[in-house]
């Protein structure tokens, strides 16, 4: 179908960066500059010579005009739609992830309410373990994820949602790809936003293999070794969340478009499909994770219900009752002072404590080890 995009609003939303990215990125070379205010970009297609003026400055009074100009000469060249030409140009600069929902009922691209809040959190919470996997693999990441992985879920965005299904977007921006004169340019680190989908496309072609292995041998070893992969309990909750929204008899599939302005890795893979009949084994596997990885930088918040500390003795063992996976437990721990007497006022006030140390199991118990920083949690808290 042929669709021009004429609405102005619209047409001056285009970044002229985005634009000039999305040109450099499909053979469109630059040709000078059309009196300052405009770039002159060329590309030849069977035979035939192109032109476009990219505007620099969206305050132009001719801005949209040359934006719509631009979009129409692009659709010639590649015989596509608009449509899809604008939606390209809007994330030269980043990162897109598709994840459909496949299931029969929202084939018109609709999602009932309380199933598309399911699906866009489990969704969020996939990046989520990525982000933390691309900063230190873990088998499980605790409440407290690294600020780094927080700030960036605070920068990507969900997109505009697409048919063919309802198909959730999410946006991760990147920075351009900029050549530099370094002994080695092989050797610069990827920048942190493209080591994030970097890692959640391997994370999920990795936990793809280890679960057909584990259904085949029945070890856990597969998922252990994909830990460093970026395979952790968090990214298998979030694949057995998102398998909801899918038709059991397909695949659930996660893709992604690298940034027009920074190419992805050639190695990487560009979709992934993990058939939902392996979900109960992803379970399966982020419950003995979670059962058997410690927890570092684990912040317990809870209530003091028992204090011993032998005459004499330079620590104390103390047990606060708090939540550890969404549902109450007890959790000992040994304290020297002054941490011990703060363990003991709270006690004595009913007041609420936070701590931060290595949660691990032990038995059928829990134990915070190296901990560090108890203070007593103000009202507001």
């Amino acid at each position: 179908m042929k669709v021009t995009i004429r609405d102005r609003d619209v047409l001056r939303a285009v970044k002229p960066q985005d634009l000039v990215a999305y040109l450099r990125s499909h053979s469109w070379h630059e040709d000078g500059m059309y009196r300052g205010l405009a770039g002159i970009w060329r590309r030849s297609e069977d035979g035939e010579d192109f032109e476009i003026l990219v505007p620099m400055a969206p305050e132009l009074a001719d801005f949209a005009q040359r934006v719509a100009d631009a979009l129409a000469t692009l659709e010639a060249v590649e015989r596509r739609s608009q449509l899809d030409i604008l939606r390209d140009v809007a994330a030269s600069m980043a990162d897109v992830v598709r994840i459909p929902a496949t299931r029969a009922e929202f084939r018109d691209g609709s999602i009932p309410v309380n199933e598309g809040v399911a699906f866009y959190t489990h969704a969020r919470e996939l990046m989520m373990a990525a982000a933390c996997s691309a900063i230190e693999p873990r088998g499980v990441f605790a409440t407290r994820r690294p600020t780094q992985a927080t700030q960036y879920l605070d920068r990507a965005k969900f997109g505009q949602t697409e048919r063919g299904s309802y198909v959730l977007t999410i946006v991760s921006p990147v920075p351009p790809r900029l050549t530099a004169r370094v002994p080695d340019e092989g050797a610069l680190e990827e920048p942190y936003e493209r080591r994030v989908t970097t890692t959640l496309m391997g994370a999920l072609a990795s936990a793809a293999r280890a679960a057909d292995r584990a259904a085949a041998t029945g070890s856990l070893d597969w998922f252990q070794e994909a830990v460093g992969d970026g395979v952790s309990a968090n990214l298998c909750d979030a694949l057995v969340g998102l398998s909801a929204g899918c038709d059991p008899l397909l695949d659930l599939q996660v893709s992604i478009a690298w940034a027009a302005a920074r190419p992805g890795p050639p190695d990487a893979p560009r979709t992934v499909r993990i058939p939902t009949g392996a979900m109960p084994i992803f379970g399966e596997a982020a419950r003995i994770f979670r059962a058997t990885s410690p927890l570092p930088e684990f912040e317990l918040h809870g209530f003091v219900s028992r204090l011993e500390r032998p005459e004499s003795a330079s620590e104390g063992s103390v047990t606060i009752v708090g939540l550890v996976d969404g549902r109450p437990r007890k959790v000992d721990l040994r304290l020297g002072e002054p941490e011990y007497g703060v363990a003991v006022r709270a006690h004595v006030e009913r007041a609420a404590v936070v701590c931060l140390g290595e949660l691990r199991k032990r038995g059928n118990g829990l134990v915070l080890e190296h901990p560090r920083g108890l203070a007593v949690e103000s009202a507001g808290e």
